[in-house]
């Protein structure tokens, strides 16, 4: 994922794939913090981290996807979007 994508989206969906990627403690990061830890775990820098204790995290399923999963996932979060914008500017 790139910089740009990242920036654009939201603080909760920064941490739900901060989790999915093995982000300590993502709740704690502020926006751009979160963000270079997702690239850094992306790029290598640093490695992911997975606890074996306590509750499982809530995005569990998603610790499976790729980034291209998640950019394709984002992609038609966004036509959804533009697609239902026009059909609610068509009724006004």
């Amino acid at each position: 994922m790139d910089i740009k994508k990242l920036q654009k989206m939201s603080i909760y969906e920064l941490r739900d794939i901060a989790r999915a990627m093995g982000v300590k403690s993502p709740t704690t990061f502020r926006k751009q913090d979160l963000i270079t830890q997702i690239i850094n775990i992306q790029e290598g820098k640093t490695t992911a981290h997975y606890s074996k204790r306590g509750r499982p995290p809530y995005v569990k399923n998603c610790v499976n996807y790729s980034l291209f999963d998640i950019e394709r996932i984002d992609n038609l979060l966004q036509n959804l979007r533009n697609e239902i914008i026009t059909i609610l500017t068509k009724n006004k």
